[in-house]
């Protein structure tokens, strides 16, 4: 049997680990309010950017820029990305601090897959959307095909996003020696493609509005590109003028038509 005492004892020791604990908890609390408040305080120095180009590195430094000597706590990260996406060469954003005092920001950037030549003479890159971007402070890709409207056309009756489709089929089937021969893509309206090499002609099929291509598929035509250039060698290929638009052949022509 448990003498007064005791049970007196054991109820005040519990009473003190109960007072213990709430105090280091309020203490916790408070150093949590306390680091909180402080860190929102704190000014941005300097900014970090990655993934990006010339493309786009000048203008993702301008929005970081914007929020520098700015305290934590009149920062929203959501509209630095926002800001940052619509920059035409920026496809997606991601921005966070690194360290109390460093904004950081990861950038995608479009792909360009091919030049077009605007009115103004100036070459402009077309991204791998088919869309045209905006005059670029820095060329980043030269080695890229000319997508040229045939005899009567203009660029707005193109079917890019349908042709980018058809660049990038050949990319990944003809290899790099086959695709990187490739200088103009020529478009002629519900006829074919012309895909131009320095000293020859690949004919492929015409696409759709839908970016689909009629007949064989472009991968198709390809498929056939390489296999003819690994019987007979990729310098054959480039240097004469193909109909690549027949299922399992590769016709040559004498010349272009």
């Amino acid at each position: 049997m448990k003498r007064r005492g005791e049970h007196t004892s054991v109820e005040v020791a519990r009473s003190g680990r109960t007072s213990a604990v709430t105090v280091s908890v309020l203490v916790l609390v408070f150093a949590a309010f306390i680091g909180t408040h402080w860190l929102e305080r704190q000014s941005v120095e300097q900014v970090v950017i990655k993934g990006a180009t010339g493309l786009s590195r000048q203008y993702v430094q301008a929005v970081l820029g914007a929020e520098i000597s700015k305290q934590r706590r009149n920062i929203i990260l959501a509209a630095v990305r926002d800001s940052i996406e619509t920059i035409p060469f920026v496809t997606n954003a991601f921005v966070y601090y690194t360290g109390v005092r460093t904004i950081a920001a990861e950038i995608l950037e479009c792909r360009p897959v091919a030049h077009v030549e605007i009115g103004d003479g100036n070459l402009r890159y077309v991204d791998d959307q088919g869309v045209i971007l905006p005059e670029s402070v820095e060329r980043t890709a030269q080695d890229l095909p000319v997508i040229r409207p045939g005899a009567g056309q203009s660029y707005r009756e193109l079917d890019l996003p349908g042709i980018v489709a058809i660049l990038q089929t050949a990319q990944s089937q003809l290899g790099t020696e086959l695709y990187s021969a490739v200088s103009e893509v020529v478009c002629r309206k519900n006829t074919r493609i012309e895909l131009r090499t320095a000293h020859g002609v690949w004919y492929v099929n015409p696409t759709t509005g839908q970016g689909i291509s009629r007949g064989i598929s472009a991968g198709v035509s390809f498929q056939n590109a390489r296999v003819f250039a690994h019987s007979f060698g990729a310098q054959v290929l480039c240097n004469g003028v193909y109909d690549l638009r027949w299922d399992g052949q590769v016709v040559r022509q004498r010349g272009a038509s």
